[in-house]
């Protein structure tokens, strides 16, 4: 569609076009494309545990993007920038981050099997303290500083017009009918405590348990208090996250309950267990593993397991000793080595 335009002016026009419609990524990457000799590219939406949303994938095969989603995101550099200090900003693989294990690791897995050779990304935060990235993708050779430098020139383009879609998108959910949402999802006004929710809100909370209903109360009450973003796990492993999101002078409280893996738990769990085997762990220092590889801290993973977090730091102390290693970033390198092989 946004290929046959050939003047950035064009592209543009269709990106502006396009705001506040589902067609907006495509738009963007498009004219993002074009200025760069038409390279493919990714768009992911990062979010604070929970994994990434890929939202355009031209670039990686099925198989690839089933290993980046089921874990191997951790070691993204993208995924890992600090939040606190964060600002919006252009980055190049091969330039903005350091080379240590995870680069070289997610370089292997990742970059050779797609045939990327290099990565520019426009990275932007989101009013839902989420990261939206734009990422183009070389096959050959490295993005040169000119081109870092173009990049950087047309940032505060992609930032502001990521902004005014986010802005557009939200709030057109206040005036559609229920059903339009991709994922379950309320919205309360603030000042004026008016409610919008999806279709799918209210089957889902009331099959939920009572410890998840009261928990998702809990969270809405903590973050309209003292604003900010919270996130928590519910008892059918899916994410809720609550946030303050401030647009035209108006707050809201978004929650939004993710699915955290579309991935068989049980079967993602055997292929685990079955790469780590070798190393004779007990089962209750496999769940552990298991909840870890999810991104579970000790605090989630005691009250899954009901357990003291002492006892998980213990177990996690236990597996470190026979697995040799010292850390969780070692723990995934070492398990996604042996889940290739296995799978392989």
């Amino acid at each position: 569609m946004f290929e046959d335009l050939n003047s950035p002016r064009e592209r543009l026009s269709q990106v502006i076009e396009s705001l506040g419609d589902s067609s907006f990524h495509e738009a963007l990457m498009a004219y993002l494309s074009g200025l760069f000799g038409n390279l493919n590219g990714l768009v992911i939406r990062y979010h604070m545990s929970a994994r990434p949303e890929m939202l355009i994938n031209q670039v990686l095969d099925d198989k690839v993007q089933q290993v980046y989603l089921n874990g191997l995101y951790m070691l993204d550099p993208l995924n890992n920038i600090n939040r606190a200090s964060f600002t919006a900003g252009v980055y190049s693989f091969s330039e903005s981050f350091e080379i240590d294990s995870d680069k070289i690791r997610y370089q292997e897995e990742v970059f050779q099997r797609a045939r990327i050779s290099d990565e520019l990304a426009w990275l932007v935060m989101m009013p839902d303290a989420s990261m939206l990235a734009f990422c183009l993708d070389k096959p050959d050779g490295r993005f040169s500083d000119t081109e870092i430098q173009l990049a950087s020139a047309e940032l505060p383009v992609v930032k502001a017009l990521a902004a005014k879609h986010f802005t557009l998108e939200f709030l057109s959910k206040l005036k559609e009918r229920p059903g339009v949402f991709t994922q379950v999802e309320r919205i309360i006004h603030l000042a004026s405590e008016r409610v919008t929710e999806s279709s799918r809100w209210r089957p889902d909370f009331a099959s939920m348990g009572d410890s998840d209903k009261s928990l998702i109360e809990q969270e809405a009450l903590t973050v309209r208090r003292e604003g900010g973003y919270s996130e928590a796990l519910l008892g059918d492993e899916s994410i809720l996250s609550s946030c303050i999101v401030s647009l035209d002078g108006e707050q809201y409280l978004q929650q939004r309950i993710r699915p955290r893996n579309t991935t068989s738990a049980e079967g993602y769990k055997a292929l685990i267990d079955k790469a780590l085997a070798p190393f004779a762990l007990s089962e209750r220092e496999q769940d552990v593993v298991f909840l870890s590889l999810l991104g579970y801290p000790n605090s989630l993973i005691a009250g899954k397991l009901s357990i003291s977090s002492g006892t998980v730091k213990n177990h996690k102390y236990s597996i470190y000793n026979k697995l040799d290693i010292t850390s969780e970033r070692e723990l995934f390198n070492l398990v996604l080595k042996n889940i290739v092989g296995v799978a392989t």
